[in-house]
């Protein structure tokens, strides 16, 4: 099975998105990174990405503590638990 994180992608770019060509069998073109600098039509002004902020970790400053726990029995009641905790990043991200 492959898992493609989102974290990851932020995170580690240049090592995820080649492995993610790889997993869906298209070949990579470093061209791809010159699109990846415009936001998505989902963006709003609120976003991480327009304010130059963690887009891995902010989402935690807009949560309240219950949300977050009701969030992580969501994340537990469809067996992720073991990928999400309490931490934005996955555990054995590394």
């Amino acid at each position: 099975m492959n898992i493609i994180f989102y974290e990851k992608l932020c995170l580690q770019t240049e090592v995820e998105i080649p492995r993610t060509f790889q997993i869906i069998g298209h070949d990579y073109n470093k061209n791809i990174y010159s699109s990846l600098e415009n936001p998505s039509g989902t963006v709003t002004h609120e976003s991480a990405i327009m304010h130059g902020l963690d887009r891995t970790t902010h989402w935690k400053t807009k949560l309240t503590q219950r949300q977050i726990d009701v969030n992580l029995s969501i994340v537990k009641a469809f067996g992720l638990d073991n990928l999400y905790g309490d931490s934005p990043i996955p555990q054995n991200f590394y």
